[in-house]
């Protein structure tokens, strides 16, 4: 049987023939515009991948230059593993790589007793981290850095807010402890009290809890005041 072929006419009032009429009509007379965009589309593709790829060797190196900085800090050499920090935040700043070698830069400052130094950093990292593990890391280092520069009230301030906000399980009573240390050196011993009674009762298990009651004694009668937060 032989097979009717249709003509160029009754093809183009096919529907589904007609609409591919319509774009080879529309390519033939946009072209140049049509080979642009294609163009356009291609760079963008390629593009994206050397961003994605030259983020990820950024990341690899940093992570091998943090791991250098940190022998460099457990051997006492620090000041060696502040000048990895440093060219990790010259290059790297915003990985994760990066962030951790924010918190060594502080950490490595407050170890030479550089405490504004090691001040400044901590902030900056409180800006720049979204990990709640590194916040509550530079919230203590920010605060043993205020308490060793002489401003007790502030560093106390700071190791509740690390215990309230951003210590797991138990960990909390030891910066809570801290803190009531911090409010004794200021000479506020009643909010150390409210402290001591709150790793009491909520921290029972503490490993510390008998240091914690000795204190708490020592203080007697101060008047608690619930204002610490």
């Amino acid at each position: 049987m032989a097979t009717k072929k249709l003509t160029k006419r009754q093809l183009k009032e096919d529907p589904v023939m007609k609409t591919a009429f319509e774009w080879l009509d529309f390519t033939e007379k946009h072209m140049r515009i049509v080979l642009i965009a294609a163009a356009v589309i291609v760079v963008a593709g390629a593009l994206a991948y050397i961003v994605r790829h030259g983020r990820a060797s950024a990341e690899r190196s940093a992570a091998s230059q943090l791991a250098q900085a940190r022998g460099e800090l457990q051997q006492g050499n620090i000041e060696s593993a502040l000048t990895i920090a440093d060219q990790i935040l010259d290059r790297a700043a915003g990985t994760q790589a990066g962030r951790e070698a924010l918190l060594l830069r502080a950490d490595g400052a407050l170890l030479l007793g550089r405490n504004e130094e090691a001040v400044t950093y901590f902030e900056r990292l409180l800006r720049d981290a979204d990990d709640p593990i590194l916040k509550g890391s530079a919230m203590r280092g920010l605060a043993g850095a205020l308490e060793q520069s002489g401003q007790p009230m502030k560093a106390a301030e700071r190791y509740v807010e690390a215990g309230h906000k951003y210590a797991m399980g138990g960990e909390a009573a030891y910066d809570l402890m801290a803190g009531a240390r911090a409010y004794r050196m200021a000479g506020d011993p009643a909010k150390a009290v409210v402290l001591y009674d709150e790793i009491q009762q909520k921290y029972p298990k503490f490993p510390k809890l008998q240091e914690i009651k000795i204190a708490r004694a020592e203080l007697g009668g101060a008047q608690a005041q619930s204002t610490v937060k």
